[in-house]
Parts: structure tokens; C-alpha cells; sequence
């Protein structure tokens, strides 16, 4: 036996899951099924890292030093991991469309993940990475004192 699944071209990437019945005359089995849709459509994709400076700072400034990593969840493998340097977006060229995990990590700034579609109709990816522009630390000095303490308990009773 064979299957052969044909979808209309206006069908979108991802998995689809269903199930069929297959019946004899003496018996019937429900057989799940699970399909990933993919597509032979290439995108160069173009991911911006942005902080506040982008927008309060002359110059329109991008993170410097993200780290960004680009992962096929269906394939499982890491696309690849760039870092951000000279303040310029960075370019996964040739990938296919699909969906990816994103995940963005910049010293003193906060983390993003996200799961993107890589799509020819939108190849720009816009993270914004909070910064952390104050940071508090303490230190604990350990002291010794003699610690003395009075303990009263009283007690109330109600009787009839």
C-alpha cells in the first residue's frame, strides 16, 4: 500500500496531523499520521538586534556583540551562531523557508527567544533587547554579637 498526499500550492508550511481508517471486511484500524509541509522557496534573512540606544542615541546604534542563533526545529540542527559586530545587521543568506527558533543574548541586556517564519514575503527580523543599564550588588559581612533574647508566653483562657 501507498500514499500519496498532494497539497495546493497556497498551503501553509508546518506539520498537519490526522488520522484515517483503513477497513477490510473482517476488521478496521485507525492509523495516525503525521506530514510536514515544506517548501523549496530559499530567503535570505536579515535580523537587526536593537536596545534603547537604537532609538534614544544619535546614529540609529545596533547591539554590538549579540549573540544570534538560528535553529530547524524539524531538522534539529543549529543553521549557525553569529555574532554582531560594527553595528550592522546580520544576513543568514540562502536559507529555506521555514519555521526557526530564534535566540538573541547580549551581555548586560536581557535574552529573546522567539520562533520565527523565515518567508521571501518578509525576510526582516526586528529583536529588541532590553538593557541593563543599572545593576545592584551587595556584599554581606558576617558579624559576630552575642544574640539574647526574652520569651514571655501568656496565655488566656475563657471558661463558662
Amino acid at each position: 500500500m501507498s500514499l500519496s498526499i498532494t497539497v495546493p500550492p497556497t498551503e501553509s508550511i508546518g506539520d498537519r496531523r490526522g488520522s484515517m481508517i483503513v477497513r477490510s471486511k473482517l476488521t478496521e484500524v485507525v492509523i495516525g499520521y503525521k506530514i510536514l509541509i515544506t517548501s523549496s522557496n530559499k530567503v535570505d534573512l536579515r535580523i537587526r538586534v536593537e536596545d534603547e540606544y537604537t532609538y534614544y542615541t544619535d546614529g540609529d546604534l545596533l547591539v554590538v556583540g549579540a549573540k544570534v542563533k538560528l535553529r530547524n526545529p524539524q531538522k534539529g540542527n543549529v543553521i549557525e551562531t553569529y555574532t554582531t559586530s560594527n553595528s550592522t545587521e546580520l544576513l543568514f543568506n540562502d536559507l529555506e523557508e521555514a519555521y526557526y527558533n530564534l535566540q538573541v543574548s547580549a551581555d548586560r541586556h536581557t535574552s529573546y527567544w522567539a520562533v520565527i517564519l523565515a518567508s521571501p514575503s518578509d525576510p526582516n527580523v526586528t529583536v529588541f533587547l532590553v538593557r541593563t543599564a543599572v545593576q545592584y550588588s551587595w556584599t554581606v559581612t558576617p558579624v559576630t554579637y552575642q544574640d539574647k533574647y526574652i520569651v514571655t508566653l501568656d496565655s488566656t483562657f475563657e471558661t463558662r
